[in-house]
């Protein structure tokens, strides 16, 4: 049991089981949620004033535990993992199924942007600690996202509430890409945020 608990830490490093909605939530826009596993989501978002739709959603179980449900908004003109993480606005929400400490979850975000060879670690380190003591205690059924405008920065916000606001395309490229960059914490799970569906 120890060791279970012990792995947690390395809930976004390793690969987990994965559910996910049958394919991006923007293809049926009569809808105004889209839900997966009784976590629901907008199929819209506004963002910097402007609407971006719901492109994917997945649950990421580990250990037989769901960890969270993600949902990622972005331009849908942005077909590529490339053109999602330029210089466009974008929305990653986590929807938490249970506490996570948060050193846990900054130690595993920065082994993975360090793991990354596209990445200039030394040039985001600084930023990627100020987001870090931005994050408070994640209980369950919180919601943390992060919002991307182009010209202000990478906004995090708590159920909501604005955290933090760090500068820097180049930040928004390397922390988002945890999620959904050539090199992910989970490529299954980016795969879904993307609506990406394999046949």
């Amino acid at each position: 049991m120890r060791r279970a608990s012990y792995f947690l830490l390395f809930l976004i490093l390793l690969p987990g089981r994965l559910q996910a909605a049958a394919g991006p939530a923007a293809l049926i826009p009569d809808l105004k949620q889209d839900c997966l596993k009784k976590v629901c989501f907008e199929t819209e978002k506004e963002i910097n004033g402007m609407k971006q739709p719901l492109r994917g959603m997945g649950l990421l179980e580990y250990l037989g535990f769901d960890m969270y449900t993600g949902a990622l908004y972005a331009p849908s003109e942005a077909q590529s993992i490339e053109a999602v993480l330029g210089d466009v606005p974008k929305s990653l929400v986590l929807h938490y199924h249970r506490g996570i400490k948060i050193e846990w979850m900054n130690k595993a975000a920065e082994k993975i942007l360090q793991k990354n060879p596209n990445i200039h670690y030394a040039e985001i380190e600084e930023r990627v600690k100020q987001i870090g003591a931005a994050y408070k205690k994640v209980k369950k059924n919180d919601r943390y996202e992060l919002t991307y405008v182009p010209g202000t920065g990478t906004s995090l916000f708590l159920n909501d509430e604005h955290q933090i606001t760090i500068p820097g395309e180049d930040f928004a490229r390397a922390y988002l890409g945890i999620w959904i960059s050539e090199y992910p914490a989970n490529k299954g799970l980016r795969d879904r945020l993307l609506g990406i569906r394999k046949e």
